[in-house]
This record gives structure tokens, sequence and C-alpha cells, in this order.
């Protein structure tokens, strides 16, 4: 299944981020504006009509996240698991993450179709 490009506005205790997100056959590629990358996978729920995301997000050493978390020497890698419509438009939904909550207002920006 191809997807598109998603735009994520992001939320925690600690700030603000922005990230734009490629889901494309299962895949999950992304970045965000301070450096952070993100890999990982989607799939289909058929039981709840939404798309099922879970992605594993890389920052440096020294990165600020929004859970209020520092990256430490060597940098961090952390899990986020999250649910949203495939055709979002700023939909807001919380997601869970290895660090604590945060929430997500996620848009499609463009689909492969």
């Amino acid at each position: 299944m191809r997807e598109g490009i998603y735009k994520v506005d992001y939320q925690g205790i600690a700030g603000l981020g922005f990230a734009m997100l490629i889901l494309e056959s299962g895949t999950v590629t992304g970045a965000d504006v301070t450096g952070g990358i993100y890999d990982g996978s989607y799939e289909w729920n058929e039981q709840t009509r939404l798309l099922d995301v879970v992605v594993k997000v890389a920052v440096s050493e020294g990165s600020v996240l929004v859970t209020g978390n520092v990256a430490p020497p060597g940098g961090l890698t952390f899990g986020v698991r999250c649910s949203f419509p495939r055709d979002p438009d700023n939909q807001t939904v919380n997601a869970e993450t290895d660090l604590g909550p945060i929430v997500v207002r996620v848009q499609l920006l463009r689909s492969f179709s």
C-alpha cells in the first residue's frame, strides 16, 4: 500500500517539534527539524480503520526532546507508537514513546495515488 507524505507536529511536557514522514509499502521514513531520524513500519488495521505506526527515532548527543529528556553522549534511539486515519487533516492523536506520552497532530500533505 502506498500512503503518502505526512506533516507531523508534536508536543510534550517540554516543548514542540515538527517532522515529515513518508509512509510507503509498510515502511516509514522521516526526519525532524532538529536532525532526528525516523525509521519504522505501519500497517492498516481493519478493526479500527486506522494506520498503526511504530517508529524508532534516533537523535544526536545533546538533543533536547519534547519529553524533557536530553540525549546522552553517543545519542539516543527510542520508540514511538501511534495510530491515525489514512487521510488526516490536522488530526490530533495521543502517541506513546519510550520516554513518555506526547500529543501528535498529523496532516496528509500528498498521497502517492
